[in-house]
């Protein structure tokens, strides 16, 4: 499937997030509003960037739960413009799920401040909606 990128702008004239250059939100129906992490240098850029609350989505092509959750993932980071969602491969960018100590699929990390301040492991659309919304309470 092709899909197109575009670049995120101002908060002030989208009210979503700026992001570092080189960093593209997906526009396309696959990934929606969610930030495909190719390497280190982006990851760490991205939350350089982060002003509240992001969620780093660890997953693998290969992984069902992962393939079920992923709708989810997008609705939520469609409904919370002002949260960064970022989805980490973690056979393509092993670094930084190794950097992270993710050992299954999915992971969740919820992270402000470049500090984890929370984790889900495993598809639980509940609980993943539960923890954004406690995290962003605040905002």
């Amino acid at each position: 499937m092709l899909k197109i990128l575009r670049p995120v702008v101002s908060a002030s004239k989208t009210g979503g997030l700026k992001l570092a250059p080189g960093l593209y939100r997906m526009a396309s129906t696959d990934a929606g509003p969610v930030v495909i992490i190719k390497n280190m240098a982006e990851y760490k850029a991205a939350l350089d960037k982060a002003t509240g609350l992001s969620v780093a989505y660890h997953t693998a092509a290969w992984c069902g739960p992962c393939k079920m959750i992923w709708p989810h993932v997008l609705e939520l980071a469609s409904n919370n413009p002002k949260t960064l969602f970022l989805k980490i491969d973690v056979d393509e960018v092993s670094d930084v799920s190794a950097a992270n100590g993710i050992s299954a699929m999915p992971t969740f990390l919820f992270l402000k401040n470049g500090q984890k301040v929370d984790q889900l492991v495993g598809a639980n659309p509940r609980m993943l909606r539960d923890l954004v919304a406690k995290h962003t309470a605040s905002e």
